[in-house]
């Protein structure tokens, strides 16, 4: 029986507990706030409506951080209280320090669209493995482009498969070489300016509300709790992918009751690279713009001659192919046999 621990009480932590609940994978829901009055009120709530929506999670709530012993995952939220704000910052330092001792090898999973740099420090000085380390905000960012491209391309979202790599918004790539709509790759569905224009909007869905970052925290739990086999975007420490450490990035990640068990990351499109290291304060996508046709580099042997596809062979392309040919394979023997060969417009071999 699974047991799924929020550290706050707050909007966030609310709709991560409702969204838990409501899923009805998980056993018992602990909401954990300085405000116990609040946490259990809430927990309450929640409870309650399971008449309604038909599940049967049992949720307390408690000021009482020792209770996170036994946990099978820890969600970092918000606290009760205005604004609601997220756990970050020496703050949220402080509290992980305390809660660390009680969790065991449970993951923590942070669901705040504004705590990658307490994820780094989770890692950096409260001794945390980077396996345990989870951002889950990512999640609710790749499924809320999903939908945009669902709506762009006249589909259900459930058919739209992406995932996004880097920290949102600034340094975000979404590899669009690899993502897919109902199975077929998404360049055969969709036309460069409709890309363009999902992105131009992509960055105005950075942060998400409450209510999806607490889905979304609800979504990765479940992945743990039960080792899904499935990938999901998800903000973790880096620990060699993209040839960087020790920074937080989003990645594609296999989860389990060990946190992080496999990171993939997927091909970049052309004109696309992923920017880390110094002088640059966040993971960076810079793109490059296409040059005009008569300043791309060309080989020797497509300058010569253009392939057209709509004439069929191009006989002067082959000529030129076999001569290349030719003069590599005149040269290989004329070394062999002591004698210089030197094929005509390329110079001696």
């Amino acid at each position: 029986m699974s047991t799924v621990a929020i550290l706050g009480a707050g909007d966030l932590g609310g709709a991560a507990a409702q969204a838990l609940a409501a899923r009805d994978h998980v056993h018992r829901i602990l909401l954990i706030d300085t405000a116990a009055r609040a946490a259990a009120g809430k927990a309450l709530d929640i409870k309650q409506s399971g008449a309604v929506s038909g599940f049967h999670a049992k949720l307390e709530g408690t000021d009482d951080i020792s209770r996170l012993t036994g946990c099978t995952v820890c969600i970092v939220a918000d606290r009760f209280g205005a604004g609601s704000p997220e756990w970050q910052g020496e703050e949220g330092l402080a509290l992980l320090k305390r809660a660390v001792p009680y969790l065991s090898a449970a993951p923590l999973i942070f669901a705040g669209a504004l705590q990658a740099p307490l994820m780094a420090a989770a890692a950096r000085e409260a001794g945390v493995a980077r396996e345990r380390l989870i951002g889950s905000a990512a999640e609710g960012f790749a499924s809320a482009i999903a939908a945009i491209v669902a709506m762009e391309a006249r589909c259900s979202p459930g058919e739209v498969m992406l995932t996004v790599l880097g920290t949102p918004p600034a340094g975000f790539v979404v590899p669009w070489s690899e993502a897919s709509i109902g199975g077929y790759a998404l360049d055969r569905v969709m036309e460069q300016v409709q890309r363009t224009r999902i992105e131009a909007r992509v960055v105005k869905l950075w942060p998400p509300g409450a209510y999806t970052l607490g889905a979304s925290a609800a979504r990765v739990a479940e992945a743990v709790t039960t080792s899904s086999r499935r990938f999901f975007s998800v903000l973790t420490v880096l620990n060699g992918e993209f040839k960087v450490r020790d920074r937080v990035g989003a990645v594609p990640a296999l989860l389990s009751l060990r946190g992080i068990v496999h990171t993939r990351v997927p091909s970049l499109g052309t004109r696309e690279v992923f920017a880390f290291g110094e002088g640059v304060a966040l993971p960076t996508r810079l793109r490059f713009k296409k040059l005009p046709e008569h300043r791309i580099p060309r080989s020797e042997s497509v300058s010569r001659s253009r392939v057209d596809p709509s004439r069929g062979i191009d006989a002067n392309f082959i000529e030129t192919v076999v001569e290349r040919w030719r003069g590599a394979t005149m040269s290989n023997k004329g070394k062999d046999t002591g004698q210089d060969f030197e094929s005509p417009g390329f110079g001696q071999l």
